[in-house]
């Protein structure tokens, strides 16, 4: 048994997967086997990074639908008229998508 996170999860997979675990029994020496399980972890590594950079492009997508564009207050205003009727309705509209805070 190999010591560590990468160890541990190097015995699942072999346990899991009989092609690796045939794969692994085929190499013979030390060094080789240090080898195998080298080029084990960068094959891990460059999936852990694919699913790392396909989360953070669906975060950043998904952050990009729900909030929107922010445009100041006054920019709003103006483009409702400058007027008491445009000045309610985006206070309205504004106490409407901001949650209340509690002192």
């Amino acid at each position: 048994m190999r010591p560590g996170t990468l160890g541990s999860m190097f015995n699942r997979d072999i346990r899991s997967d009989p092609a690796l675990a045939a794969g692994y029994k085929g190499v013979v020496g030390r060094e080789a086997k240090a080898a195998f399980r080298q080029e084990w972890c960068k094959k891990k590594a460059a999936i852990q990074e694919r699913k790392i950079k396909l989360h953070k492009e669906q975060r950043h997508e998904l952050t990009d639908q729900i909030q929107g564009v922010y445009k100041p207050f006054r920019k709003v205003w103006e483009a409702e008229g400058l007027d008491r009727e445009g000045y309610m309705a985006i206070r309205v509209q504004t106490c409407m998508c901001t949650p209340p805070r509690f002192a």
